[in-house]
Protein backbone atom coordinates (compact mmCIF):
# COMPACT_ATOMS: atom_id res chain seq x y z
CA UNK A 1 0.00 0.00 0.00
CA UNK A 2 1.33 3.31 -0.49
CA UNK A 3 1.32 6.46 1.61
CA UNK A 4 -1.15 7.94 -0.81
CA UNK A 5 -3.62 5.25 -0.41
CA UNK A 6 -3.12 4.53 3.25
CA UNK A 7 -3.58 8.59 4.06
CA UNK A 8 -7.00 8.14 1.70
CA UNK A 9 -8.35 5.22 3.48
CA UNK A 10 -7.60 7.41 6.82
CA UNK A 11 -9.70 10.57 5.45
CA UNK A 12 -12.24 8.77 3.89
CA UNK A 13 -13.30 6.98 7.37
CA UNK A 14 -12.82 10.25 9.17
CA UNK A 15 -14.52 13.14 6.51
CA UNK A 16 -17.90 12.56 7.93
CA UNK A 17 -17.13 13.91 11.48
CA UNK A 18 -14.10 16.20 10.77
CA UNK A 19 -14.40 19.88 8.72
CA UNK A 20 -12.45 20.84 6.30
CA UNK A 21 -9.65 22.67 7.26
CA UNK A 22 -8.83 19.99 10.09
CA UNK A 23 -8.94 17.33 7.11
CA UNK A 24 -5.97 19.11 5.81
CA UNK A 25 -4.19 19.41 8.99
CA UNK A 26 -4.77 15.91 9.68
CA UNK A 27 -3.76 14.92 6.28
CA UNK A 28 -0.14 16.61 6.27
CA UNK A 29 0.63 15.54 9.88
CA UNK A 30 0.02 11.82 8.44
CA UNK A 31 1.96 12.35 5.70
CA UNK A 32 4.92 14.10 8.00
CA UNK A 33 4.70 11.34 10.47
CA UNK A 34 5.12 8.80 7.31
CA UNK A 35 7.91 10.72 5.92
CA UNK A 36 11.58 7.81 5.75
CA UNK A 37 8.92 5.31 6.73
CA UNK A 38 7.72 1.78 4.81
CA UNK A 39 4.03 0.51 5.14
CA UNK A 40 3.88 -2.97 5.43
CA UNK A 41 1.43 -4.99 4.71
CA UNK A 42 0.72 -7.10 7.90
CA UNK A 43 0.97 -10.84 7.40
CA UNK A 44 -1.73 -12.93 8.33
CA UNK A 45 -2.18 -16.75 8.72
CA UNK A 46 -4.50 -17.98 5.92
CA UNK A 47 -8.54 -17.61 6.88
CA UNK A 48 -10.21 -20.19 7.81
CA UNK A 49 -12.95 -18.49 5.52
CA UNK A 50 -14.20 -15.55 4.58
CA UNK A 51 -15.44 -13.02 6.73
CA UNK A 52 -18.89 -14.23 7.85
CA UNK A 53 -20.28 -11.07 10.08
CA UNK A 54 -24.28 -11.99 9.20
CA UNK A 55 -23.21 -15.88 10.67
CA UNK A 56 -21.99 -14.27 13.91
CA UNK A 57 -25.40 -11.87 13.85
CA UNK A 58 -27.67 -15.20 13.64
CA UNK A 59 -25.73 -16.75 16.34
CA UNK A 60 -26.24 -13.49 19.17
CA UNK A 61 -29.82 -13.40 17.69
CA UNK A 62 -30.25 -17.05 18.67
CA UNK A 63 -28.69 -16.84 21.95
CA UNK A 64 -31.50 -13.41 22.57
CA UNK A 65 -34.17 -15.71 21.20
CA UNK A 66 -33.71 -18.20 23.72
CA UNK A 67 -33.06 -15.45 26.47
CA UNK A 68 -36.56 -15.27 25.42
CA UNK A 69 -36.25 -11.40 23.90
CA UNK A 70 -39.62 -10.95 21.69
CA UNK A 71 -39.42 -10.70 18.05
CA UNK A 72 -39.61 -6.97 17.92
CA UNK A 73 -36.35 -6.49 20.34
CA UNK A 74 -34.85 -9.33 18.02
CA UNK A 75 -35.31 -7.51 14.43
CA UNK A 76 -34.29 -4.34 16.34
CA UNK A 77 -30.95 -6.06 17.32
CA UNK A 78 -30.72 -7.79 14.31
CA UNK A 79 -30.89 -4.50 12.16
CA UNK A 80 -28.69 -1.56 14.18
CA UNK A 81 -25.89 -4.59 14.23
CA UNK A 82 -26.31 -4.84 10.48
CA UNK A 83 -25.94 -1.70 9.98
CA UNK A 84 -22.85 -1.16 11.85
CA UNK A 85 -21.51 -4.10 9.98
CA UNK A 86 -22.72 -2.38 6.48
CA UNK A 87 -20.71 0.47 7.83
CA UNK A 88 -17.64 -1.38 8.02
CA UNK A 89 -17.97 -2.25 4.91
CA UNK A 90 -16.68 -5.83 5.07
CA UNK A 91 -14.26 -5.72 8.24
CA UNK A 92 -14.71 -8.18 10.64
CA UNK A 93 -16.97 -7.70 13.39
CA UNK A 94 -14.01 -9.61 15.55
CA UNK A 95 -12.02 -7.35 14.96
CA UNK A 96 -13.72 -3.81 15.34
CA UNK A 97 -12.05 -1.18 18.10
CA UNK A 98 -13.80 1.15 20.37
CA UNK A 99 -12.44 4.38 18.35
CA UNK A 100 -14.66 2.72 15.31
CA UNK A 101 -17.87 2.23 17.21
CA UNK A 102 -16.89 5.72 18.48
CA UNK A 103 -16.80 6.76 14.77
CA UNK A 104 -19.88 4.80 13.70
CA UNK A 105 -22.03 6.68 16.76
CA UNK A 106 -21.27 9.73 15.55
CA UNK A 107 -22.00 9.41 12.49
CA UNK A 108 -24.92 8.51 13.53
CA UNK A 109 -25.79 11.20 16.35
CA UNK A 110 -24.77 13.61 13.75
CA UNK A 111 -27.73 12.96 11.80
CA UNK A 112 -29.86 11.84 14.28
CA UNK A 113 -31.02 12.61 18.02
CA UNK A 114 -29.34 11.23 20.69
CA UNK A 115 -31.91 8.83 21.76
CA UNK A 116 -31.12 7.11 18.72
CA UNK A 117 -27.34 6.91 18.75
CA UNK A 118 -27.24 5.64 22.35
CA UNK A 119 -30.01 2.80 21.28
CA UNK A 120 -27.77 1.94 18.57
CA UNK A 121 -24.74 1.91 21.17
CA UNK A 122 -27.12 -0.34 24.11
CA UNK A 123 -27.17 -2.81 20.86
CA UNK A 124 -23.70 -2.92 19.87
CA UNK A 125 -22.56 -3.17 23.74
CA UNK A 126 -24.85 -6.41 24.01
CA UNK A 127 -23.56 -7.75 20.88
CA UNK A 128 -19.81 -7.27 21.89
CA UNK A 129 -20.32 -8.80 25.55
CA UNK A 130 -22.30 -11.46 24.33
CA UNK A 131 -19.17 -12.13 22.04
CA UNK A 132 -16.58 -11.83 24.89
CA UNK A 133 -19.15 -14.27 27.32
CA UNK A 134 -18.85 -16.95 24.31
CA UNK A 135 -14.74 -16.41 24.07
CA UNK A 136 -15.28 -15.03 20.59
CA UNK A 137 -13.39 -12.27 21.32
CA UNK A 138 -10.53 -11.20 23.87
CA UNK A 139 -12.60 -7.64 25.04
CA UNK A 140 -16.10 -5.92 24.75
CA UNK A 141 -14.73 -3.16 22.39
CA UNK A 142 -17.88 -0.80 23.19
CA UNK A 143 -17.50 -1.23 27.11
CA UNK A 144 -15.02 2.03 27.16
CA UNK A 145 -18.15 3.77 25.82
CA UNK A 146 -20.42 5.75 27.80
CA UNK A 147 -23.92 6.49 28.05
CA UNK A 148 -24.81 9.48 25.48
CA UNK A 149 -26.61 12.08 26.96
CA UNK A 150 -30.18 12.66 25.45
CA UNK A 151 -32.18 16.28 25.98
CA UNK A 152 -35.23 15.83 28.41
CA UNK A 153 -38.16 16.64 27.15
Amino acid sequence: MTHEEFVTNIITRISFIVDSASIEQIRMSIYSELSGKEIVEKETLPSTGPVDNEKLIRRFLATKNIEGCSKGTLSAYGFGIRKFAEFLDGFDLKDVTTDMIRMYLGNIASKNQNSYADTIRRYLNSFYQWAENEDIIFKNPCKKIKHIKCEKK
